[in-house]
């Protein structure tokens, strides 16, 4: 723990220095700095107490320097270096950046992410930085690597990640295995998902659930009855012979048994009926704490949509546009999906770099 303003303590990696210009103007920012002296008031904040601080451009971090004592200020959270007085020199920070710094609890953050597949990249650069709560949506044409960023927050083997890291609940995860990510609380709902031979959706259910009895608990019947799943369909094998309705409520009941902290979801709007998408969206807005006051949701996920009406029902914090397997740009999410249908993909991220 360390101390922030008024003695108030804090686990330091819930804090973020995000305000200096603008959160996702950061990156940029840290990657741009010349590697020379500069004083705090030249990026906008107040010259106090902080007159002592000199502010040095390096590779994504800020560092503030006072004789042996050095902390960090990176765009994902501030550390403290060995040798810091860690609450002295926190409390002078915020006194000279308080009113322009938040305090937030990043869940995943993925940072200059690069990815091939059978030797061929087709993901670099990827910034995303997604907090406890939030819910972000991924737009885009076909092939522009956004199943790609998918398998490889999954951990998929095929996903070569040639550069960059993937922190989740503040622990790297880029050499994890998936089996160790969905342990970790990670979550995907499948556009395409296989059929399994052999394997009862009652008895995956269970596995998901951590049941061990014979019978599928009360609780799980209830949430399969709410999806329109009866005991007949429950003893069929998972996903063989499935309509696209169904497939699809079978991977939000899978969900649902799984309670994992971030969920991706890949196309749930795609191939189902208005009357599926509405009660898929219903328990979506379960699984990601909607029912609760933002601030009090622990739930985060990420949503990939062709045609946008998920998010009729779903709102989403924040929309990327991923082009050429790069995020091309970020903002409202209804700003960007109306800007998509006016102007299309590259008309959409045309506008976003003039604003």
């Amino acid at each position: 723990m360390i101390l922030g303003p008024k003695n108030k303590a804090y686990k330091h990696e819930m804090f973020v220095h995000s305000k200096i210009i603008d959160f996702r103007c950061m990156r940029k920012l840290l990657f741009s700095l010349p590697r020379k002296p500069l004083k705090i008031s030249d990026f906008g904040a107040p010259n106090t107490s902080c007159s002592w601080a000199t502010v040095f451009g390096g590779h994504r971090k800020l560092y503030f320097l006072r004789c042996t004592e050095i902390c960090s200020v990176t765009q994902k959270n501030l550390r403290f270096f060995d040798g810091a007085e860690k609450s002295e020199i926190f409390e002078e920070i915020f006194e000279c950046l308080y009113y322009k710094t938040v305090v937030v609890k990043l869940l995943l953050e993925i940072t200059d992410l690069a990815v091939e597949v059978n030797g061929k990249e087709i993901l670099s650069d990827i910034d995303l930085y997604i907090n406890k709560g939030e819910t972000h949506v991924l737009l885009g044409p076909n092939g522009s690597g956004k199943s790609t960023l998918f398998m490889s927050i999954l951990g998929f083997p095929k996903y070569n990640i040639t550069r960059g890291e993937i922190i989740f609940k503040g622990k790297d995860i880029t050499s994890l295995s998936t089996t160790e990510r969905v342990k970790m609380g990670v979550g995907v709902s499948f556009q395409n998902p296989p059929a399994i031979r052999g394997v009862k959706l009652s008895d995956l259910l269970k596995i998901e659930h951590g049941e061990t009895g014979e019978e599928l608990s009360p609780e799980m019947r209830k949430l399969a009855t709410k999806l329109k799943f009866d005991e007949k369909f429950l003893e069929r094998d998972v996903n063989l012979g499935f309509s696209g309705g169904e497939v699809k409520r079978s991977e939000i009941l899978q969900l649902l048994a799984q309670q994992p902290d971030f969920i991706m979801f890949d196309e749930p709007d795609s191939g189902v009926d208005i009357e599926n998408v509405e009660l898929i969206a219903e328990e979506i807005n379960v699984l990601l704490d909607k029912d609760k006051k933002p601030g009090m949701r622990e739930k985060s996920g990420l949503l990939i949509t062709h045609l946008g009406y998920i998010l009729n029902f779903v709102n989403a914090d924040i929309a990327h546009v991923l082009m050429d397997g790069k995020i091309a740009c970020s903002g409202n999410p209804a700003e960007i999906l109306e800007c998509i249908r006016k102007e299309g993909f590259k008309g959409c991220v045309e506008c976003c770099r003039v604003r």
